[in-house]
């Protein structure tokens, strides 16, 4: 899809907002707290972290133009830096949503 930028052009600025501020917090994440519930039940601290990295991840690589799979939507563990895996996927989702023709590009999700 080319042409004029839809509605999701003006979602760039709130969705770096979004990434800027789970940065922030992610950033203070310990290994000692992966263990912590949040509010679903199926998911400690940890495996919100590793989900929320994975998601950053194939999503910068399907704004760039590559066919994804559901298996690229995997976790990635956090491991003894938790909050570093998380920054490296939000710099890369922001990058790729910021180049040009983004918001007119169709995605190739699974």
């Amino acid at each position: 899809m080319s042409g004029t930028p839809g509605p999701a052009a003006g979602l760039r600025p709130l969705h770096r907002a979004v990434l800027d501020t789970a940065t922030e917090v992610v950033g203070r994440v310990r290994p000692e707290h992966l263990g912590l519930p949040t509010p679903c039940a199926a998911w400690d601290l940890g495996e919100l972290v590793a989900r929320m990295t994975g998601q950053n991840l194939r999503f910068a690589a399907a704004a760039r133009g590559q066919v994804t799979s559901a298996a690229d939507f995997a976790p990635r563990p956090a491991g003894d830096a938790p909050g570093a895996g998380f920054v490296a996927s939000a710099r890369q989702v922001a990058a790729a949503f910021a180049e040009p023709g983004v918001p007119a590009r169709r995605f190739a999700l699974p």
